[in-house]
């Protein structure tokens, strides 16, 4: 038989791990909610910006609801993966976001919060089916990347061919 000072306690530390739970829990909704706003955001602005995209979806494009996105972190939360739905007056497409953060110790929920919630885009690309052929967009500038390193280029990218050249030349 469990004494009734030993129950009230394990109800007690009970009530307190379930508040801990909730609380963590609520934090982690919160950094999805303003990582996913933050990315979509910047998707956003960058569909409106490409012209080949807002003439196949049609203007006004709009973001889609939320339920239809996704949101993942890898390498420790300093990369964000975001895919949301971008509505046009003729069709949708899926707008896919990779952006990173500052590095710094810093979780995700305290960077968002108090931090410089600075996210990078890396990459950002349409996929529209268009009469059954998915067809995908780039909607980033590829020279423009600062990031340090030499940013990849698909081959169908115009400098992408001047690059394979010089280097057969070297050879």
């Amino acid at each position: 038989m469990v004494s009734p000072r030993i129950r009230e306690l394990l109800w007690r530390s009970g009530g307190a791990g379930l508040l801990g739970l909730t609380v963590w829990q609520l934090a982690d909704a919160v950094t999805d909610t303003l990582v996913f706003r933050q990315c979509r955001k910047q998707g956003l602005r960058l569909a409106k910006e490409n012209a080949e995209l807002c003439e196949l979806l049609g203007a006004p494009l709009s973001a889609g609801p939320w339920y239809n996105a996704s949101l993942a972190f890898s390498h420790d939360g300093f990369l964000a993966n975001c895919m949301f739905r971008v509505d046009g007056a003729n069709c949708s497409s899926d707008v896919t976001v990779r952006a990173i953060r500052k590095p710094g110790k810093m979780g995700n929920f305290l960077y968002c919060t108090v931090g410089a919630a600075e996210w990078k885009v890396l990459t950002c690309d349409a996929t529209l089916a268009l009469g059954g052929v998915a067809r995908r967009l780039n909607l980033v500038d590829l020279i423009s990347q600062p990031l340090g390193a030499t940013p990849r280029m698909p081959m169908s990218h115009p400098h992408a061919v001047g690059k394979i050249k010089s280097v057969e030349q070297k050879s």
